[in-house]
C-alpha cells in the first residue's frame, strides 16, 4: 500500500490550448506520452495477471448511478462476500481508477503486495463524491484515504477507456439486495448461496482488468474543453482505433496477454484512415 502513496508528490499539468487536424494527430498530441513509461507498464501488467489468478477480491463499476430518489440503491464501496465461491466483490465509479491511471503516468510500479494491502484495509476512494447513504453502510472510506495531488479533474482531464467495461450486465450475474444487507459490524454483504459458473467468473475478472490495467486507459480534455464536430471525443471509435494501433504496436506481447485476460474479441483494423476533422481544446481556467 505505501507504494500507492508516492502519487502525493506528483501533480498531472494542466490542460492547455492545443489543436489537432485529425484523431491520429491527437493521439501524437496528447495520448503517445501517457504510454512512454514501458518498463513500469510491464511490471504493472505481471502484477495484475498474477493478482487475477491467485487473490479473489475485485472490483466492478456497477450500482454506481441512481438518481436521487433512488440513493438508497448506489453501492459504491460497498463489500459483498459470497461464501460458497470464496469471493469477494466490492463496487465503484470511474474515480476509483484514477489512482491507478496515476501510477502509470508518474513512473510507479507496485507490485502484488502493495496492491492486497491498499484492498484489505478500508481507506479507499472508490467513488467521486459519496452519498450520505452510501457512507453509512460502505466498506470503503473515501475519508481518510489516499488523494493524489495530480488533479485530473481539476486540471482539465476526464479518463476514457479503450475497451469498454460495461461488455456485459453485471447486474445480472450479482443482483442487488436491500442496502440493510450490509448494516453488520463488518460492513460487508455476506451471501451463503449464490454459485458463479466459470464463464461468470471470468467476466468478473475481466471486467476488473479493464478496469485498472494501464493500457486500457488515457486522459483527454473534458468535453466542456472541446469543441469539435463531435460530442464525446473518448468513445469516437477512429480516435479509439488510432489509440489501439499504436498500444498494440508498441506493446505487442503485453498487449495479446492483456486481450486474454479482459475478454477482449473485438478486431483491430491497422488500415484505418484518419479522416482530416478540426479538435480544439483549452482550459477555461
Amino acid at each position: 500500500m505505501e507504494k500507492f502513496f508516492e502519487v502525493k508528490k506528483h501533480t498531472y499539468p494542466k490542460v492547455q490550448k492545443g489543436s489537432a487536424n485529425s484523431y491520429e494527430d491527437l493521439v501524437d498530441k496528447l495520448i503517445k506520452n501517457q504510454f512512454e513509461n514501458k518498463i513500469t507498464i510491464g511490471e504493472i501488467h505481471n502484477t495484475i495477471k498474477s493478482y487475477i489468478d491467485e487473490e479473489n477480491l475485485f472490483f466492478l463499476r456497477n450500482y454506481n448511478t441512481a438518481s436521487k430518489d433512488n440513493y438508497h440503491n448506489l453501492r459504491r464501496g460497498f463489500k459483498i462476500y459470497f461464501e460458497k465461491e470464496n469471493l469477494n466483490i466490492a463496487f465503484c465509479d470511474n474515480t476509483f481508477v484514477m489512482l491507478f491511471n496515476a501510477m502509470k503516468l508518474f513512473d510507479l510500479s507496485y507490485s502484488m503486495e502493495n496492491l492486497k494491502n491498499l484492498f484489505n484495509q478500508n481507506k479507499l476512494i472508490c467513488a467521486f463524491i459519496t452519498t450520505k447513504e452510501e457512507r453509512e453502510l460502505s466498506f470503503y472510506k473515501n475519508a481518510g484515504a489516499i488523494i493524489t495531488n495530480s488533479k485530473f479533474n481539476a486540471n482539465g482531464w476526464q479518463l476514457s477507456h479503450l475497451h469498454t467495461v460495461n461488455f456485459c450486465n453485471f447486474s445480472e450475474i450479482i443482483v442487488n439486495s436491500d442496502r440493510n444487507d450490509w448494516s453488520n459490524d463488518h460492513n460487508t454483504r455476506i451471501d451463503l448461496n449464490t454459485e458463479f459458473d466459470d464463464e461468470s467468473i471470468k467476466k468478473i475478472k475481466a471486467h476488473f482488468v479493464r478496469l485498472i490495467h494501464p493500457l486500457n486507459s488515457f486522459l483527454i480534455p473534458k468535453n466542456k474543453l472541446i469543441k469539435y464536430f463531435g460530442k464525446r471525443l473518448g468513445e469516437e471509435q477512429e480516435l479509439l482505433q488510432h489509440v489501439e494501433n499504436y498500444i498494440s504496436k508498441e506493446f505487442p506481447k503485453i498487449y495479446d496477454e492483456f486481450k486474454d485476460m479482459a475478454m477482449i474479441k473485438e478486431v483491430n483494423n491497422p488500415n484505418i484512415i484518419s479522416n482530416n476533422i478540426q479538435i480544439n481544446w483549452k482550459n477555461k481556467k
